[in-house]
């Protein structure tokens, strides 16, 4: 391999991240199916014609970004999409119409404030509203006729998603999430809202309240306080919520559905009202899914997951051939953290934070289709824990969630005392992640160990082998849609067989989050600091010894190779290896003498976390939906 340039190892999964299917109307006015399939690179629209399968693919416009909340409008006779980017760029309004086959783009929906997609609706008169995420949320509403955007401002302080509802009387409202769940209710005449209802406490774990429009079309609040409806800017108690349709349909009563919906929607089925079922073939071209993560197994190949969708894949560098296995684990988006334990890989992934055991003896056969009826897939059931099985010989197998608030397992070290170690950001609008273990022996769950720095979420953790003790690194940030309550984190040290806290501190620096901690030997660590403020991008490369609360030597990472991607440290016994953003580098164990092994500025790690895989002398990354690797 060449020292100055990665190897291209292919890209090891091609899949769409998923698809969705809507009933509009062709050109003409007759009846059709749009499918919309999300992917990494953009959107896949598709119309096809449910009497003879015709498919006609609409070139998705490349600048339009990707998909979001969509619908179809019967009055408008158009298909709009609430269509985002990424977390940095502003949400669009996208506008296709089938008669003449062209996209229009509306442009961003609001011009000061960034908001990206969350919600959109239709009201009966026509107006378009959508639910956006910012700090505070926001509505915004469009009408397709005079083509004007109108701002409703704040939802909710300190809140950030908007989940929109407009019901058939004209009632517009909308869900607040996700710190304290609540409606908040919109008068569409001078532009004026209010909060109505319960509340939830989502890190009190207390309440719950959901907004929900029934199969009459009107809105109504299920909550731990019962049932109300909503009418206009009121509530009045109700008995039951009339259930919605639960499926696409047709105007003749047809329903469409895909037949083989677990990430590969391909087939979809339609059908008629007298109960004769059709299937139509579709024909698109997925891009390859982005990696989030790669790491080693012990059988000396490399096993990585996707993000959105999570699929796990097998790299053999002794064949150089790539293995899609397809989903392991009935998480949706994708695998953050792994490692392995007695020829055992495990394996947590986000979202619930669901562990799974891979025994690589065996067959890998989770989530398989039926033998004789390729498409039709196994069924199965919820266990224990919220263990979902699909049968007895799965493999990876379903442990369950490793504690009730764990959501994004950030990073796992397999090993001490036996056990599993994992720390996890806690799920949305939650505060204070948690550090859990799973046993093997006993296929026991413990830990669930909140708040250890008080407000703040483990987000990395190593093994200090010499004084066999855990070393932990924190953030301030909780879950999705919260607010930091605390503006510095530290570092601890935990006892894995008494499974206790030693210490806990911050060596006396104003830290927002440790990316990434590793044993550097002799009782100290290798970190990856980002200190205040947190707006700016300034990450140190630190060596550390947290037993005598010593900082023995820092330098500025950023300066040299950029921003850092997370969890990145490998290490073999004469160096620490990383990524940033730009490259791959190396420090000889016990020093900070950095070496830059290959940068490049344009294309160069991500959009993984940039959990990389250390294996014979190569390193292993992911640069988009491309695997790579560098002899190092």
């Amino acid at each position: 391999m060449n020292m100055k340039h990665p190897v291209e190892l292919g890209v090891p999964v091609r899949a769409a991240r998923g698809a969705r299917t809507y009933a509009g109307r062709d050109a003409d006015g007759n009846p059709c199916v749009y499918v919309v399939v999300d992917c990494d690179n953009g959107v896949q629209f598709l119309q096809v014609n449910p009497a003879n399968g015709d498919c006609i693919q609409h070139q998705w416009p490349a600048d339009f970004g990707g998909g979001g909340p969509t619908l179809w409008s019967e009055q408008w006779r158009r298909f709009f999409c609430y269509s985002g980017q990424s977390m940095t760029e502003p949400g669009q309004l996208i506008e296709f119409n089938p008669v003449t086959g062209a996209f229009t783009n509306h442009g961003r929906i609001n011009s000061e404030k960034i908001y990206l997609p969350v919600s959109l609706d239709e009201a009966p008169d026509g107006t378009l509203y959508m639910g956006s995420y910012a700090n505070g949320c926001g509505l915004t509403s469009f009408r397709p006729d005079t083509r004007q955007f109108r701002q409703f401002g704040t939802m909710a302080e300190n809140e950030f998603y908007f989940y929109v509802a407009c019901g058939a009387d004209g009632t517009i409202a909308g869900l607040v999430k996700m710190a304290k769940p609540h409606v908040v209710t919109v008068n569409p005449a001078d532009g004026s809202h209010k909060a109505i209802g319960p509340v939830a406490d989502t890190d009190a774990q207390t309440g719950h309240v959901t907004l929900v429009k029934g199969g009459d079309g009107l809105l109504y609040i299920d909550s731990h306080e019962g049932i109300f409806a909503l009418r206009g800017m009121s509530l009045q108690p109700a008995r039951i919520i009339p259930p919605p349709p639960q499926i696409t349909t047709l105007a003749d009563g047809t329903t469409v559905r895909f037949a083989d919906n677990r990430v590969i929607n391909r087939t979809l089925e339609l059908i008629a009202p007298n109960g004769v079922r059709r299937h139509i073939k579709l024909d698109y071209e997925a891009p390859g899914a982005g990696i989030y993560i790669c790491r080693p197994g012990p059988d000396g190949k490399i096993y990585g997951s996707t993000a959105l969708p999570l699929r796990l894949f097998r790299h053999d560098p002794a064949t150089g051939i790539n293995t899609d296995f397809g989903q392991c684990s009935t998480s949706s988006g994708e695998v953050y953290s792994m490692d392995s334990m007695a020829g055992k890989m495990y394996i947590t992934a986000y979202t619930h934070a669901l562990l799974c055991e891979y025994n690589l003896a065996l067959p890998y056969t989770f989530n398989s289709e039926h033998p004789d009826h390729p498409g039709i897939f196994r069924s199965g059931q919820y266990g224990d824990n919220l263990a979902y099985e699909y049968g007895p010989d799965d493999n990876p197998r379903q442990l369950g969630r490793i504690d009730a608030a764990a959501y994004r397992p950030r990073d796992m070290c397999a090993g001490p005392a036996g056990k599993v170690w994992i720390v996890s950001i806690p799920d949305y609008g939650m505060i204070g992640g948690t550090l859990s273990w799973y046993d093997p022996r006993t296929r026991k769950f413990g830990g669930a160990h909140r708040h250890i720095i008080p407000d703040c979420s483990p987000i990395s953790i190593t093994h200090l082998k010499k004084h066999n003790l855990l070393a932990l690194g924190f953030s301030i940030y909780g879950g999705s849609g919260t607010v930091p309550r605390t503006s510095k984190a530290g570092f601890a040290l935990w006892d894995p067989a008494a499974d206790k806290l030693v210490w806990r501190g911050d060596l006396g620096m104003e830290i927002v989050g440790v990316m990434d901690i590793e044993d550097a030997g002799n009782g100290m660590v290798y970190a990856i600091v980002h200190a205040q403020p947190e707006n700016v991008l300034k990450a140190e490369l630190m060596l550390l010894d947290l037993r005598n609360e010593m900082i023995v030597g820092r330098l500025d990472l950023t300066a040299q190779l950029g921003w850092p991607m997370e969890v990145s440290f490998q290490r073999d016994e004469r160096f620490l290896y990383g990524l940033t953003c730009e490259g791959l580098y190396r420090v000889k164990l016990g020093t900070l003498d950095l070496e830059i092994l290959w940068q490049d500025k344009s294309d160069g790690p991500g959009p993984s976390i940039g959990a990389g895989a250390l294996c014979n002398g190569v390193y292993y990354f992911a640069s988009g939906a491309r695997l790579r690797a560098m002899h190092v």
